[in-house]
């Protein structure tokens, strides 16, 4: 993060989630080196910081590490509050905007999926995101692809999308 300048931007988009987190430091213990996250001017080492927060470091991570790539993101829900999925997804766009990644996640969850919509189109990327529902009948399994008008639609009618 560092080397490479991108420390600051990894804050700045960890703050969507949690806004008292201020610095990401390693600290060497007893030969141990580990990563602790500066909150409210006391360090937590990051692996008690929360699922949410080391999940979304991690999709970060992996999006700035891999540039022009396509990350895959299975149960994307995990580990965060239904209240933090829209945030989730703004976080998520913004850094596959910045480093020209496509990402492929899928959910289970109602909320996310609406949360997914809604955080797409807070930062204006409502052009760039769809939705695919799959479904199986008796020989085969079908991919529909639904535009985000589409699936707001569908949503502020309260239907059924997953």
């Amino acid at each position: 993060m560092e080397l490479q300048g991108n420390k600051d931007k990894i804050i700045e988009m960890l703050k969507y989630m949690d806004p008292s987190i201020s610095d990401i430091c390693t600290i060497s213990m007893d030969g141990r080196v580990q990563l602790y996250i500066r909150s409210d001017k006391n360090l937590i080492p990051l692996k008690l910081a929360g699922d949410g927060v080391n999940k979304l470091l991690y999709i970060i991570l992996a999006i700035i590490e891999s540039p022009n790539s396509v990350i895959l993101i299975d149960e994307v829900e995990t580990g965060f509050h239904y209240s933090m999925y829209k945030n989730l997804w703004e976080v998520i766009g913004r850094v596959a905007q910045k480093y020209h990644c496509q990402i492929i996640a899928t959910t289970h969850s109602y909320e996310c999926i609406v949360g997914a919509s809604e955080g797409m189109k807070q930062i204006g990327l409502s052009e760039d995101f769809c939705y695919y529902r799959i479904e199986r009948n008796e020989q085969e399994n079908i991919a529909y692809r639904f535009s985000n008008d589409v699936l707001q639609t569908a949503l502020s009618v309260d239907m059924e999308v997953r």
